[in-house]
C-alpha cells in the first residue's frame, strides 16, 4: 500500500510541475484571472503530492503484481476526477461537463463540451492539452508495464526486452524505464514542434498541435480548420507524428538502434503504414474529385489532406483537416477502421491490429480445416505466433469490446440521440476518437445529430465510462475491479 501511495504522489508532484507552464502562458497573456485561480489549484496538488513524499520517503517502494494494477486504476480515475475541480473553476461549468473535459483530455480522447473554443482562454486549451499529452505518455507506460506483462486481452510484452514483471518489481529498474521513455516523448514533441514552426504554424498553435500529434488526441487550438492553420506541409507533418505515435514504441527502438534481426521479424507497424497510405490514397481521390479542380497544387494539397486524415483515423486522433472530409467515404468504413485502431503499445486507442491480425489468422486456420480436417499448422500473423489461450483472449477482448459498444449505444438512444448518432458516438468514444463524432455526419439523415455541449448529463457519463473502458483495455478495468481473483493470486 506505501508503495502505491508513493508512486500516485509522485504522478502528483509531476502533474502540478508540468502544470506550472500553463500558469505561466496565463500570466504572459495577461490572463490574469485564470492564472491565479490555476496557480492555486496547481499550488494545492503539489502541496499535498509533495507533503505525502516526505511522509513516506525512505520506505519500501517495491510494487507487488496487484498493488500495480490498482495503481493502474487509481491514477486512470482519481487524477482526472480531481483535475475536473479546477476545470469547473476555470470554464465555470457542471462538475459533470468539467468531468468530461478531464476525462476526455487524460485518456486522450479529445471531444469537448465547449461550444467555441476561442471564447476560453488560451491557458486553458494549452492546460488541457498538456493534459493530454500526459495521458498519452501514461498509457504507453500503463500497457507496457501492467497491461502487457498480464496478457491482458491478448496483448504480450516484446520477448526481447526484459520489462513487465521484473520492472514492476523493482524501483530502480521501474524509474529508469519511465524516465528513459519520458525523455523519448519529450525529444519527438521537441521535433514536431520545431517542424511545425518551421513551416511557418503560429507557436501556439503549434503547441497544442505538437500535444495533439505525439498523444494521438484530439485537442485543437481554436475554432479555425486544420487545414487553414497548417498548409498542406504542416498536414503532412501532423500526419507523420500521428503516425509515429500510432506504432510501436519498440519498434521505434529497434529502428535508432537499427537492430535488423528484430526489424524483420516485426510485422505490424509495416501493414500499419501500408494501410494508411491505401486509405490516404482513398481520402486523396475523393477530396481531388470533390474539388473539381485539375492544378498541380490543387494535387499536392489533396495528396496532403489525404495523407493526414488517413493517419488521423488509424491512430484514433479523430481529426478532419475540415468538416466533411471523413462522411466523403462510407460511414461503416471509417467506423470499421477506429474500430481497429493503430498498432500495440502505442498512443492509439481501438482494437490494435495484433488483435486483428491474430484473429484473421485464426479465422483463415478455421476455413482450411473445413477443407483439411486433419491440418496441422500453426497461427501466426507475419512472423507473430499466436497459441490458443492468446487467441482466445484475442477474441474475448473482441466480443467484449462489441458488447460494450452497442450497449453504450442503447444507452445513449434514451438520452435522446437517434441510433446512427449514438452508434457513432459510442464507437469514437470507444476508440478515443472523440471528434470524430459531429454534426456532418447527419448531412443525408433526417434527424440532426447533436454536438458534444448539446448532449445529456447522462450521455456525457456514459461517453466517460466508454473513454475509460477503451482506454484501459477494457478487460483491464473489470479484472482490476474483481477483488475475488486477485484474492487468489
Amino acid at each position: 500500500m506505501t508503495a502505491v501511495i508513493f508512486y500516485l504522489a509522485s504522478m502528483g508532484a509531476i502533474i502540478s510541475i508540468v502544470m506550472a507552464l500553463p500558469v505561466l502562458l496565463a500570466f504572459s497573456m495577461e490572463e490574469y484571472e485564470t492564472a491565479t485561480k490555476m496557480f492555486f489549484h496547481v499550488s494545492a496538488w503539489g502541496f499535498v503530492s509533495i507533503g505525502i513524499l516526505l511522509s513516506i520517503i525512505g520506505r519500501n517502494r517495491a510494487l507487488s503484481r496487484l498493488g500495480a494494477i490498482y495503481l493502474c486504476l487509481a491514477v486512470w480515475i482519481l487524477f482526472p476526477v480531481i483535475i475536473a475541480i479546477a476545470i469547473r473553476d476555470l470554464l465555470d461549468i457542471t462538475y459533470i461537463e468539467a468531468m468530461f473535459e478531464s476525462f476526455s483530455a487524460v485518456t486522450t480522447n479529445g471531444a469537448s463540451i465547449i461550444g467555441n473554443p476561442d471564447a476560453i482562454p488560451k491557458s486553458v486549451i494549452a492546460m488541457l492539452a498538456i493534459l493530454q499529452w500526459l495521458g498519452g505518455l501514461a498509457i504507453l507506460i500503463t500497457v507496457s508495464i501492467v497491461l502487457a506483462p498480464s496478457g491482458i486481452g491478448g496483448l504480450r510484452e516484446e520477448i526481447h526486452h526484459t520489462y513487465g514483471h521484473s520492472i514492476v518489481a523493482s524501483a530502480t529498474r521501474l524509474h529508469r524505464f519511465c524516465r528513459d521513455l519520458m525523455q523519448i516523448y519529450i525529444i519527438l514533441s521537441a521535433f514536431c514542434f520545431s517542424a511545425l514552426m518551421l513551416v511557418g504554424v503560429a507557436p501556439f498553435d503549434s503547441f497544442i498541435l505538437t500535444m495533439t500529434a505525439v498523444s494521438s488526441g484530439g485537442i485543437l487550438p481554436g475554432s479555425d480548420n486544420l487545414d487553414a492553420i497548417l498548409g498542406y506541409d504542416g498536414m503532412i507533418i501532423m500526419a507523420f507524428f500521428l503516425v509515429i505515435g500510432a506504432t510501436s514504441i519498440y519498434w521505434h527502438r529497434m529502428v535508432v538502434l537499427w537492430q535488423r534481426e528484430y526489424l524483420l521479424n516485426h510485422r505490424e507497424s509495416y501493414y500499419f503504414i501500408a494501410l494508411w497510405l491505401i486509405l490516404g490514397l482513398a481520402f486523396t481521390s475523393v477530396i481531388y474529385s470533390a474539388s473539381g479542380a485539375a492544378s498541380n497544387s490543387v494535387h499536392v494539397y489533396a495528396l496532403a489532406e489525404g495523407l493526414f486524415n488517413s493517419a488521423s483515423v488509424f491512430s484514433t486522433s479523430g481529426l478532419q483537416s475540415r468538416p466533411g472530409i471523413f462522411p466523403l467515404l462510407p460511414p461503416i468504413l471509417i467506423l470499421a477502421l477506429l474500430f481497429i485502431g493503430g498498432g500495440c503499445f502505442s498512443t492509439s486507442g481501438g482494437l490494435k491490429l495484433y488483435r486483428v491480425g491474430g484473429m484473421l489468422s485464426q479465422s483463415l486456420h478455421e476455413l482450411n480445416r473445413l477443407i483439411f480436417p486433419n491440418i496441422a499448422r500453426p497461427a501466426h500473423f507475419g512472423s507473430q505466433f499466436y497459441d490458443i489461450s492468446i487467441i482466445k483472449a484475442l477474441w474475448g477482448f473482441f466480443a467484449a469490446a462489441v458488447i460494450v459498444i452497442f450497449v453504450g449505444a442503447a444507452l445513449l438512444t434514451t438520452s435522446g440521440l437517434g441510433f446512427q448518432a449514438a452508434f457513432t458516438a459510442s464507437i469514437a468514444n470507444f476508440t478515443t476518437a472523440g471528434p470524430a463524432y459531429g454534426p456532418e455526419w447527419s448531412a443525408a439523415t433526417a434527424q440532426g445529430w447533436p454536438d458534444y455541449f448539446e448532449m445529456t448529463p447522462f450521455a456525457h457519463l456514459i461517453l466517460i465510462v466508454l473513454m475509460l473502458l477503451g482506454r484501459l483495455e477494457l478487460i483491464a478495468l473489470l479484472m482490476l475491479l474483481n477483488v475475488s481473483y486477485w484474492q487468489i493470486r
